[in-house]
């Protein structure tokens, strides 16, 4: 399996996304005025990265200094924003997952549970998130818009 480094975008839209859920943003780290610190999530988030990336190729690099940047999400009460969104975490767990203590890291459980969160609203819709991908729904970077992941199509 191979490891690559997610772009910081991909780490905004996961913050984003874990913070609009509000079942999931009490277990989130809180800024002073009692909301969710989305740069203390996002930095811990790339950093599981970074270190799965360093274990799986025996390196270190350097990580950047993260600040979120406001994203837009597609429209998580539709079917394609959600299975957009779990392809999206899904990728950043398969990329993280690399060292031996990803299991117990707070990133795997923040990750997992917006995971398990979008999986239990689509198949409370019909839909199995494993049969399903899309074209372009496993990475953001600096070209993605919701209109993007509002188009991707569907594969069976």
């Amino acid at each position: 399996m191979s490891a690559w480094r997610v772009h910081t975008r991909h780490i905004d839209f996961l913050v984003a996304a874990m913070a609009a859920i509000p079942q999931l943003a009490d277990y989130l780290p809180a800024d002073a005025a009692g909301g969710v610190d989305r740069d203390e999530l996002g930095r811990e988030l790339l950093e599981e990265n970074y270190h799965s990336v360093d274990s799986k190729y025996g390196q270190y690099e350097r990580r950047p200094v993260y600040r979120y940047t406001e994203i837009e999400l597609p429209d998580l009460s539709t079917i394609n924003g959600l299975l957009f969104a779990h392809n999206v975490v899904s990728s950043y767990e398969y990329q993280s997952c690399e060292h031996d203590g990803w299991e117990r890291s707070q990133a795997h459980d923040w990750s997992s549970s917006l995971r398990v969160w979008l999986e239990d609203d689509l198949h409370a819709r019909g839909v199995d998130p494993s049969d399903t991908a899309y074209l372009n729904g496993w990475a953001v970077g600096p070209k993605y818009s919701p209109q993007l992941a509002a188009s991707a199509e569907m594969v069976e």
